[in-house]
């Protein structure tokens, strides 16, 4: 097997972090609006992966898009080809919680 590229394993460190701040991605979440949270919790992101906090909301940002046309192509032809090409699916599940 094929050691991980630096690229993914960053997408996977973003996601990871992404996950323990819930009023970033859940819209019910009563503090999902809060903008000094989401400010703070953008913040503390950045220092743990050393990147800039712009660049990793609009990382971010990529990822709901492709995770979000991986769903709406769920039942067509096209799903296997998103499924082939767009490995982080799995690791994305829980926005939909």
């Amino acid at each position: 097997m094929a050691p991980r590229s630096r690229l993914t394993y960053q997408t996977e460190q973003l996601i990871a972090e992404v996950k323990k701040y819930p009023c970033l991605y859940q819209v019910h979440h009563p503090h999902y609006m809060n903008m000094t949270l989401n400010y703070k919790c953008w913040r503390e992101i950045s220092k743990k992966l050393n990147r800039e906090t712009s660049v990793l909301k609009k990382d971010w940002r990529t990822l709901l898009d492709c995770y979000r046309q991986v769903l709406i192509t769920k039942g067509t032809k096209k799903r296997q080809t998103w499924l082939n090409l767009w490995r982080f699916e799995k690791h994305m599940m829980f926005v939909n919680r």
